[in-house]
């Protein structure tokens, strides 16, 4: 477990460019404080899209288990044949 970098809002205010630099080559996160406080973190740009691509499979895969727990779902052999007759109706 690593320790979490924090740097009051000052530093993010005064200090951007190298915060930025700091965010690219540490990839660690960054808590931003206001008063002492927890505002914000500022994550490296590669962690926060692989997170938000996490997050999207995760919600697919709830979705697909209400629809399996409703009695929405078919072989994949039925599907695929549904999906030739759509893109090639006349083979």
């Amino acid at each position: 477990m690593h320790l979490l970098k924090m740097k009051p809002i000052s530093y993010l205010k005064n200090n951007s460019a190298e915060l930025a630099e700091e965010l690219r080559t540490d990839q660690t996160d960054i808590v931003i404080t206001q008063n002492g406080v927890a505002a914000f973190v500022c994550v490296p740009i590669e962690r926060y899209e692989s997170s938000r691509q996490a997050l999207a499979l995760l919600r697919l895969l709830n979705m697909s288990r209400q629809d399996y727990a409703e009695g929405r779902s078919a072989e994949a052999t039925e599907v695929m044949d549904r999906i030739e007759k759509e893109l090639f109706p006349d083979i």
